[in-house]
């Protein structure tokens, strides 16, 4: 049974991205409300000329897009384009009869600028957090908060513990500590801990944990900062004496 084209025209508005239809010169045959309102012409304005024309402005068509139409490299297609401030997700589908003879291609448009801008942002704190740990005094260790696998490995980390970048990341915590495990797993914290002996070191060396943190409740990478403590605790040691000698010589 046919749909009714009024039908289609509803499902077509439907789409909350811009969509457009275009014909094999690339004219356009159909464009929803969303595709109106991001170019700022009504359908009436934009049908029968050029997409390029219309929205996105540019000089001709998409190079993907016309690639797939023609049957060349992929099915469909996806490309990205700037247009003022917005950066725009572009993927056309190709429609063919059954013996492969094109009829028309669907366009669908995202503006995927917020998308980019969260994307680098990440990337500009993830190397911010990658400069303090390369250049922090303390060890700086991150862990996959359900696994406990370390993802990132300071300098400092791999001179106390005797592992380089390239063993520890990946590995269990707790296989790299020779005393208590750096992850407990669940959401409990990170509490305070010695450890004895590094791998390849041979003389003790006890080290203090710090806590753990969690994003809203939730141990999604723990980030343990470590300080070796060795010299602190000898020169508590040594004040102890000290002044156990100096009560015992006034007794």
């Amino acid at each position: 049974m046919a749909i009714n084209p009024e039908i289609w025209r509803c499902i077509f508005d439907a789409i909350e991205d811009p969509a457009f239809l275009h014909d094999m010169h690339f004219r356009l045959l159909l464009a929803n409300r969303a595709y109106c309102r991001v170019a700022g012409v009504t359908e009436a304005q934009a049908l029968g000329k050029p997409y390029w024309e219309v929205f996105p402005p540019g000089t001709g068509p998409l190079p993907g897009s016309k690639e797939a139409m023609l049957g060349r490299g992929d099915a469909s297609s996806r490309e990205e384009m700037s247009v003022g401030a917005k950066l725009f997700l572009s993927k056309g589908y190709p429609i063919r009869d059954d013996q492969g003879k094109y009829f028309y291609s669907l366009h669908l448009l995202s503006d995927i600028s917020a998308q980019r801008q969260v994307t680098a942002a990440l990337a500009e704190s993830e190397e911010r957090f990658r400069r303090a740990t390369e250049t922090a005094r303390d060890a700086i260790i991150t862990l996959e908060g359900k696994s406990g696998a370390v993802t990132s490995w300071s300098r400092v980390a791999g001179a106390m513990f005797g592992y380089g970048k390239e063993e520890a990341v990946g590995a269990g915590a707790a296989r790299l500590s020779a005393a208590t495990p750096l992850s407990r797993g669940g959401n409990e914290r990170f509490g305070s801990f010695r450890h004895h002996r590094g791998r390849r070191h041979g003389r003790p060396d006890p080290r203090s944990g710090g806590p753990a943190q969690e994003r809203d409740g939730i141990p999604h990478r723990a980030v343990p900062f470590l300080r070796a403590v060795s010299r602190q605790m000898a020169r508590h040691r040594h004040c102890a004496l000290t002044e156990v000698g100096h009560a015992q010589a006034n007794t």
